[in-house]
């Protein structure tokens, strides 16, 4: 369980808690099971009853943040392991990379998120882009690329 804990980005880890905090409602510093559903729903899962046991790793009848953190990470990366990620993303920037340069340009990148029909604002291009070109040179590199997207995603 540790490993999965390093493996995390730190944006999926703070969707997470911000999740649990907003479910939270009296602030107990856990979930009881109707605040627990209304989180994984929020975090994308459809969880059963039995699902829901799992997660009360102490048996203390509450899910404290770091149960329901470890398992959300755990079970995000059954449905899709790092590694198909990478395959994935690999494979969808080489579409767009056709001279195999390793990278694309910040205008290129615009234009693919255009095209796609991404709606995002100047305001979230321009952070994207400060946060993938890490040295500032109008490339996004492929590397950089694939380990936001990863980390965005866990």
């Amino acid at each position: 369980m540790q490993q999965d804990r390093l493996d995390v980005g730190e944006d999926f880890e703070k969707r997470i808690m911000d999740s649990f905090k907003r479910a939270d409602e009296d602030n107990s510093g856990y979930l009881d099971a109707r605040e627990l559903g209304l989180v994984m729903r929020e975090l994308g899962f459809n969880p059963t009853e039995s699902d829901l046991e799992k997660i009360d790793t102490d048996d203390n009848g509450k899910i404290e943040f770091n149960e329901l953190r470890d398992y959300v990470i755990k079970e995000r990366k059954k449905l899709l392991p790092p590694s198909e990620l990478e395959k994935q993303l690999c494979e969808a920037f080489g579409l767009f990379d056709t001279f195999r340069k390793g990278f694309l340009t910040s205008d290129e990148l615009k234009v693919i998120m255009k095209e796609r029909g991404e709606t995002v604002t100047e305001e979230d291009y321009m952070e994207f882009i400060q946060e993938a070109d890490d040295d500032q040179d109008g490339h996004v590199n492929y590397n950089v690329f694939i380990k936001k997207m990863i980390c965005e995603y866990y």
